[in-house]
């Protein structure tokens, strides 16, 4: 099984707004969109993941960044919702998986 470690330190600087990758668009979440995204995080990857995610929302900032290509959600991050300072649940739909490092 491989690593499922994140090294936060080691990730290549990262301005502040929107972020886009080969049409992928990466931004954090906004409050009015939570239904949208914890329904697709249920459908697409588990109700346990979908119910953190809903925890992100009541975090301020909002702690969960979400993937869009066009008006499709791609993937979704959260932090600090199952414990303080703990990364995750995340997740990206196959078709986008193995695309290289952002």
């Amino acid at each position: 099984m491989q690593d499922m470690l994140v090294r936060l330190y080691d990730l290549p600087t990262y301005q502040a707004g929107n972020f886009d990758y080969e049409g992928v668009k990466i931004k954090r979440a906004i409050s009015p969109e939570m239904d949208l995204i914890c329904i697709w995080v249920g459908i697409h990857f588990s109700k346990a993941w979908a119910s953190e995610c809903r925890v992100s929302f009541a975090n301020s900032p909002t702690s969960c960044f979400v993937a869009y290509q066009g008006q499709s959600i791609v993937g979704f991050s959260c932090y600090n919702t199952t414990a303080k300072n703990f990364f995750g649940p995340t997740g990206v739909l196959d078709t986008y998986r193995g695309k290289g490092r952002l």
